[in-house]
């Protein structure tokens, strides 16, 4: 019932064929720019984290917005070091084309969405082994024009025995140009987790490491500091803020974030935890 987009290379090599490189760089090179801000109906979105394992499940959740024309999709996940990652996903949907109810495993997904609200929901199960993390990039096929806009959001559930059920949810992003900012809260012994992607719009099938700065800005000017981390090429880091930067325990503030490669893209999201390991999402602003 799905079609996939081609065969991957082997994981290790951490690339993509010619044919999967071009729809990827064709979907990406229509994407266009856009000024601020987070919610995005652009035809190439970011669910900037994709987790499982620990109790963890998420759903990625796509509809098609648009009255005039249908959508097609193609879903490609990346693990945390840039390289291809192989998932399986239960798809369930409303006047959806690309899957059933059972489980399929691959890195790449393809999905048909009819105008008028055709829906998708596309589950990763919950598993309980070792924590794995990546991200999901979400294009519209870019021989087929005209095409309807979407829009999608990822839903996380966290599940410990004895324990509620934890739940949060945050929409898909757009790939910043310039910088983003991230709000975060360290009061009350609440800690953000922070996860940064990069992507070097020139050559974004390049294994390399990105250079990212950072800048800690704290609401009382205590804290007021530039650090430099390195992001794999179309992959991802994540880090807890109290453990990276414990200075700023017990203050509110925000985390700057950008780049000075010029054809370099980021996207950012975070994860606040309470003490009770309740958490919500925070969507970071970009520019």
């Amino acid at each position: 019932m799905r079609r996939v987009l081609c065969a991957f290379l082997a994981l290790t090599a951490g690339v993509l064929g010619a044919a999967e490189q071009s729809r990827l760089g064709a979907g990406f090179a229509a994407a266009g720019r856009r000024d601020v801000g987070w919610n995005t109906t652009g035809p190439f979105q970011i669910a900037p984290l994709v987790i499982r394992g620990e109790g963890w499940t998420e759903q990625l959740v796509i509809q098609n917005v648009d009255r005039n024309y249908d959508t097609n999709l193609y879903i490609a996940f990346f693990r945390y070091d840039g390289t291809p990652w192989t998932v399986t996903l239960r798809m369930r949907g409303i006047n959806m084309w690309g899957g059933s109810e059972d489980l399929l495993t691959d890195s790449v997904f393809t999905l048909y969405l009819p105008k008028l609200g055709g829906q998708a929901v596309l589950e990763l199960p919950t598993s309980f082994g070792a924590q794995e993390l990546g991200m999901a990039y979400i294009f519209q096929d870019p021989d087929k024009q005209p095409q309807g806009e979407f829009f999608g959001q990822a839903i996380f559930r966290r599940e410990e025995p004895g324990q509620p059920d934890l739940m949060t949810t945050m929409p898909f992003s757009a790939l910043a140009e310039e910088y983003i900012s991230v709000f975060f809260d360290n009061e009350g012994w609440k800690y953000p987790g922070v996860g940064v992607v990069a992507l070097d719009a020139a050559d974004i099938f390049r294994t390399r490491d990105i250079q990212v700065k950072m800048a800690i800005r704290t609401q009382d000017g205590a804290v007021n500091k530039i650090v430099t981390r390195r992001v794999r090429n179309m992959g991802l880091i994540w880090f807890s803020l109290v453990h990276e930067f414990p200075e700023t325990i017990n203050r509110l503030g925000r985390i700057d974030i950008w780049t000075d490669e010029p054809t370099v893209l980021l996207s950012s999201m975070s994860l606040q935890f309470a003490p009770n390991r309740a958490f919500t999402a925070i969507c970071p602003f970009e520019k």
